[in-house]
């Protein structure tokens, strides 16, 4: 991973390229009930996804915004190869882009405010979302619930 550039409010751009294998989820309308489920679900079989490198992620997968279906999201661990996918799991491959990256920490239910900022930050930078996979890289262990959220984007 390469940092591009670090800006004060904690926004930072970096480029990267990841591999994951995990469960694709529900409609992002059942986001919030149905992916702590799948989290779940994902801790009690990561032991049997190979060249996992411990860090868990919840990919977003932008659909065409029709009303019923804004996305998909996918609960996943990110893999440095991706050898075998156990019976029922997806694999997912993103090639190196560029991401605005905003760690939010707090309240899980607070993440919209992060998102916002993100939004924010992206805009008055001269920046613009592209299409591709949007990643959360959740820290269950901090003492504080923190979280990297990182969106595709590219110069206006």
């Amino acid at each position: 991973m390469s940092k591009l550039r670090i800006k004060d409010n904690g926004c930072r751009v970096v480029k990267r390229g990841f591999s994951a294998v995990g469960a694709r989820q529900a409609k992002y309308s059942e986001y919030p009930t149905v992916i702590p489920l799948s989290f779940d679900s994902l801790i009690s079989r990561v032991k049997e996804i190979q060249y996992r490198t411990g860090i868990k992620l919840a990919l977003y997968e932008p659909s065409n915004y029709a009303p019923d279906n804004l996305g998909t999201y996918y609960t996943t661990a990110q893999v440095t190869e991706i050898a075998f996918i156990p019976q029922g799991m997806v694999s997912q491959t993103t090639p190196v882009c560029t991401y605005a990256v905003f760690t939010h920490k707090g309240e899980i239910w607070k993440i919209s405010d992060a998102y916002g900022s993100l939004n924010s930050w992206i805009d008055e930078n001269g920046y613009k979302h592209t299409k591709g996979l949007m990643d959360e890289r959740f820290n269950p262990t901090s003492p504080e619930s923190e979280l990297e959220i990182y969106l595709p984007i590219e110069e206006k």
